[in-house]
């Protein structure tokens, strides 16, 4: 296989997917946290589209941060990437099939669960099914971009972790702007964070009130912070793992 050319990406790709399919944190990350967060959500009273975007929101930026850079970081800490860099595979090879192999087996995944939770609480598929999988789509890609930026630029599984964590938080205080004016997004607060746009596109798609051409804006959003995350993320990878020697800096 040659080092140019569409063709070890698409290996690259096909890889991760294999391995994103088998990994069942992922399936669980993927299916059973949306569903739980949105039965405790209506639960408490939030209204059902609401608390389906919520979910939606949640388990997609979770998942794709968590689920990209751990694989990323892991395979790092394993030695795996310092075997490939003797490959002719580069860090865009590694790191567009990380992101774009995932995203193969997640997006389906969380369409599934979207209409099993609809059909759960008595409303029907989105009238809007295209812009439905169009936004979703650019909501997997980014949070993946974000989850492989986190582990590329950081030396260790537990740096990429807590950085992952402070991303988490970040997102939860841009959803909330959007949660609080639940189906009419008004707020301007949190509008600075990908999440927010993720949360108010969901509530407009399920809600049936926007067309793909509708909340274009949004997906454009979120696909340029994709672009810009995997633009980063290739050129400040790290191949090796960043090892701190405690007892050398004690004494």
């Amino acid at each position: 296989t040659g080092s140019s050319g569409l063709e070890p990406y698409l290996l690259f790709v096909r890889m991760h997917a294999r391995l994103t399919m088998r990994d069942r944190p992922v399936l669980v990350l993927t299916l059973v946290v949306p569903l739980v967060f949105l039965t405790a959500m209506t639960r408490i009273g939030v209204p059902p589209i609401a608390a389906g975007a919520m979910a939606l929101s949640v388990g997609i930026l979770t998942n794709g941060v968590f689920g990209a850079g751990v694989r990323i970081a892991q395979d790092r800490d394993m030695g795996v990437l310092r075997r490939f860099r003797a490959s002719p595979a580069t860090a865009a090879h590694i790191v567009v099939g990380v992101t774009l192999g995932g995203a193969a087996f997640v997006v389906p995944s969380f369409m599934a669960a979207t209409f099993l939770a609809l059909a759960a609480f008595g409303f029907g598929l989105p009238a809007q099914p295209t812009a439905f999988v169009l936004f979703l789509t650019a909501a997997v890609l980014c949070s993946r971009s974000i989850g492989v930026l986190t582990a590329a630029i950081t030396g260790s599984i537990q740096q990429s972790q807590l950085l992952a964590q402070a991303i988490i938080i970040g997102f939860i205080v841009g959803i909330q702007p959007a949660a609080e004016s639940s189906l009419s997004v008004t707020e301007d607060g949190g509008r600075w964070s990908p999440a927010y746009h993720a949360m108010s596109g969901f509530v407009s798609v399920l809600a049936d009130r926007s067309r793909a051409g509708s909340i274009a804006p949004s997906i454009a959003l979120l696909l340029g912070v994709f672009a810009c995350c995997l633009t980063v993320a290739i050129l400040m990878f790290r191949w090796d793992t960043v090892r701190v020697d405690v007892t050398s800096e004690r004494q």
